[in-house]
C-alpha cells in the first residue's frame, strides 16, 4: 500500500486553490452592447434548454429587435447628441409655458403611430425662436419610433438632400438620375426635413423639393418638418406648401430658446468640475507640470 505525505498533499491542493483563486479574482465578465442577445443578433423566444439548440424542430429564433433598433438609429442620420434620446426623456419641464396639449400631440404621434399613418398625417413643427427644441423633439420622435416599431426613418436637412441629388447625376447624361443615393428619401417610412426655409434654396432646389414632397404625398408616406416659418410663409413653391398643409399637422412650439439654457447648464457644470481641482492629471497620473487652475 502506497504511503502519502499528507502535508505535501495539502500543500499541493493549497497551491492549486491559490492559482484558481487568482484566476477568479482576475476574471472580468464580458461587456455586451446588447444585454438581450449578448451581441449574437438573435433571440430564442422559447428557450427550453439554454445550453442546447432546438434542433430545427421548432423555429423559435428571431433577429434581435433591440440590436435592429440601434442599427436603425445609427443609419437614420439622427444627430449624434440626440441619437439615444426618446420621447420619454424629452425635457418638457424646461418650458415655462404650459405644453400639456403639445406633449399630448407628440406622444400620440409616437404611441398611436399606426393611426397617424393610416390617416396619412405627419407633423409640421415651427417656432420663430432658434433653439426652441424643434430639432430635439424630431430626433426624440424618430428614436422612439425606431425602438418601438423597428421602422427605418430618415433625418436630413434640405441641403443634404439636394447635395445627394447632385451627386446622383450621371456624368455622361446630365439629366438622368441614378437614384441609388436618393431613394432613401422617397422610400423611408418616416422622413424628417429639418430647418426647412432656413437656408436659401434656388429654383432648381425648390423643384427637387416639390418632387420629394409630392411623391411622398401620393404614396402616403409620413413627413415631419421643422422650420422657423409658418407654413404659409415658407420661401418655396406654392404647390409644395399646399402639399405640406395637406399631409402635416402644424404645431407651434413655444418661443423659448431652451437650447441656450441647456448649453449654459452644461458649461456651468463643466466649469464647476474645473474649479473643484487645483491640479489636473491625465490617465497616467502625470500632472500638468505643476500648474494650478484657480
Amino acid at each position: 500500500m502506497a504511503k502519502f505525505d499528507m502535508a505535501e498533499v495539502v500543500e499541493a491542493f493549497r497551491r492549486e486553490w491559490e492559482k484558481h483563486k487568482m484566476q477568479v479574482e482576475q476574471y472580468k465578465p464580458p461587456v455586451y452592447k446588447c444585454q438581450n442577445c449578448k451581441d449574437t443578433g438573435f433571440l430564442d423566444l422559447y428557450p427550453s434548454d439554454p445550453r442546447r439548440a432546438s434542433g430545427g424542430k421548432v423555429g423559435t429564433v428571431m433577429y434581435c429587435p433591440y440590436c435592429r433598433a440601434n442599427t436603425l438609429r445609427g443609419i437614420s442620420g439622427l444627430i449624434a447628441e440626440y441619437r439615444q434620446l426618446d420621447i420619454k426623456k424629452f425635457p418638457w419641464e424646461t418650458y415655462e409655458r404650459d405644453v400639456t396639449k403639445l406633449k399630448q400631440t407628440v406622444e400620440s404621434f409616437v404611441y398611436d403611430f399606426q393611426r397617424w399613418k393610416d390617416e396619412g398625417v405627419g407633423l409640421y413643427i415651427y417656432s420663430e425662436a432658434r433653439g426652441s427644441g424643434k430639432t430635439m423633439v424630431a430626433n426624440a420622435i424618430c428614436g422612439s419610433i425606431c425602438t418601438k416599431y423597428n421602422i427605418p426613418v430618415r433625418f436630413s436637412k434640405v441641403e443634404d438632400f439636394l447635395d445627394d441629388i447632385k451627386k446622383s447625376y450621371d456624368g455622361k447624361e446630365k439629366g438622368i438620375l441614378t437614384g441609388v443615393n436618393v431613394r432613401k428619401y422617397f422610400d423611408a417610412e418616416l422622413l424628417v426635413i429639418d430647418d426647412l426655409g432656413v437656408s436659401k434654396i434656388n429654383d432648381w432646389g425648390k423643384d427637387r423639393l416639390h418632387e420629394l414632397i409630392n411623391e411622398r404625398y401620393k404614396t402616403g408616406r409620413l413627413c415631419i418638418i421643422t422650420s422657423n416659418f409658418r407654413p404659409e410663409q415658407l420661401p418655396i413653391h406654392a404647390p409644395t406648401i399646399d402639399r405640406i398643409n395637406d399631409m402635416c399637422l402644424a404645431i407651434h412650439f413655444p418661443e423659448e430658446p431652451i437650447r441656450s439654457q441647456k448649453t449654459l447648464t452644461r458649461k456651468n457644470r463643466l466649469m464647476q468640475y474645473v474649479r473643484s481641482y487645483d491640479t489636473f492629471t491625465d490617465c497616467d497620473k502625470a500632472p500638468f507640470k505643476g500648474e494650478t487652475h484657480e
